[in-house]
């Protein structure tokens, strides 16, 4: 064993390791990125289109877990009509802006 000192795991070896370390711990708080600002009650058209197309795709599997009979040409063309429907709906609705 040496006599000479030794330092803990993780401390410097040398004493003019880094000068540009600052006095801010950092956090997400002291990030640079912006963010853009959305109001929280918002939902987008398309968010609320593939939300429904999932939870209808969802439905049908599980209706068809459960055993209910399912005709897939009428079924498909039901789902078609409902997602159009709601194109044709999202498409009408006035978007608001975020001002006001």
């Amino acid at each position: 064993m040496g006599s000479g000192t030794t330092a803990p795991v993780g401390a410097a070896s040398s004493s003019s390791e880094s000068s540009e370390s600052t006095d801010t711990v950092w956090s997400a708080g002291t990030t640079t990125l912006e963010t853009t600002s959305r109001s929280p009650g918002r939902v987008q058209g398309s968010t609320l289109l593939w939300g429904s197309v999932l939870l209808l795709v969802g439905s049908l599997l599980v209706a068809t877990g459960l055993g209910v009979s399912l005709d897939p040409t009428t079924t498909a063309i039901v789902c078609l009509g409902g997602i159009g429907v709601m194109l044709v709906i999202l498409a009408l609705v006035p978007r608001r802006t975020g001002q006001g």
